[in-house]
């Protein structure tokens, strides 16, 4: 009886670069940061918009899919209070044209703002492009925002 050779696995995708396993560059991490937090502003002043809601509610989901489970569970109540927050701001902007944050909600938006700029300045380029062509694809199957309370 003949011996069949043994395959060696064959890698299913390329191997990651240099810069795919180092953190993004500061000053790309900064303008990210300078943008939610100056989304988040507008908000709380009531002079935002639809692209500042939605901005944060992306960014709200995003921190979320990069988070580990640690801090995903141990934030649990703010990702879900931010999303909540939002996602009436957008509802009352929607139905009123008043775009605006009560401050306990933008407290919970701050909170989840403070726990992606830890993440911007120290993840690997390659997580935070999962999570966000995670995030991608679940735009685009459910033609729009995603619920953390459905969430398994």
């Amino acid at each position: 009886m003949k011996r069949r050779p043994v395959r060696k696995p064959t890698r299913q995708s390329a191997p990651l670069t240099r810069k795919e396993l180092l953190p993004i560059a500061a000053s790309t991490g900064r303008a990210i940061s300078l943008r939610n937090h100056l989304s988040l502003a507008t908000l709380k002043q009531g002079k935002g918009n639809l692209d500042a809601a939605s901005e944060l509610l992306k960014t709200t989901y995003w921190t979320f899919y990069i988070a580990d489970k640690d801090t995903g569970i141990q934030h649990e109540a703010s990702f879900v209070a931010a999303e909540q927050s939002l996602k009436a701001c957008i509802v009352k902007g929607d139905a009123n044209g008043v775009w605006a944050l009560s401050s306990d909600d933008a407290a919970h938006v701050q909170s989840i703002l403070g726990i992606h700029d830890l993440q911007v300045a120290s993840m690997p380029l390659h997580v935070l492009e999962k999570a966000k062509a995670r995030l991608a694809k679940l735009f685009e199957k459910d033609g729009g925002f995603p619920s953390f309370c459905l969430e398994e």
